[in-house]
């Protein structure tokens, strides 16, 4: 197995590591450790870069290495994902996506910033504009945010913010 990254993410529980309930040790386990009773899988990290069906031969770049031929008999091919805006990839500036840990801590750090930035100002209006998120995406993540976050909001602000809930709100 080929792996340009040494982990494997279960997606549906990032949206926890971007509002702190887990830590991204816990939605990612090594690919090694998964295959580790596999006796016939060995596992590279690297990525694909050229694939030669005739000689059965894949050109794989090792980080550190560089490229490395390894042979094949049956050949499985995952391109993985990429994000889409549908025409729109200025919107990625203020939508990241939660496709892998870095995008949940990306997400995570915006949202702690946010309730920073609430609790510190005095003005109302600008603290409930930072307070205030749009979740755009009706997936299973997207359900289960939008289901989990109004429970997590509070506690959050009860625990870690408390000065937000003590001031009025709008």
């Amino acid at each position: 197995m080929i792996d340009r990254r040494n982990h494997h993410i279960f997606q549906p529980l990032l949206y926890q590591v971007a509002t702190a309930v887990l830590a991204p040790s816990e939605v990612a386990a090594p690919i090694r450790q998964l295959e580790a009773k596999q006796k016939n899988v060995s596992v590279l990290l690297a990525e694909v870069v050229g694939v030669d069906l005739r000689s059965r031969s894949i050109d794989a770049n090792c980080p550190g290495i560089g490229i490395k031929q390894i042979g094949f008999d049956y050949l499985v091919v995952a391109t993985g994902m990429q994000s889409s805006y549908f025409g729109h990839d200025e919107f990625a500036e203020y939508a990241p996506s939660l496709k892998t840990i870095t995008d949940a801590e990306t997400i995570r750090s915006k949202i702690f910033s946010a309730y920073e930035l609430a609790e510190s100002t005095d003005d109302a209006d600008e603290r409930q504009r930072q307070m205030t998120f749009v979740l755009v995406g009706a997936g299973p993540t997207g359900w289960n945010w939008r289901h989990r976050s109004r429970n997590w909001g509070p506690r959050l602000c009860a625990g870690t913010f408390g000065g937000l809930i003590r001031r009025p709100q709008r």
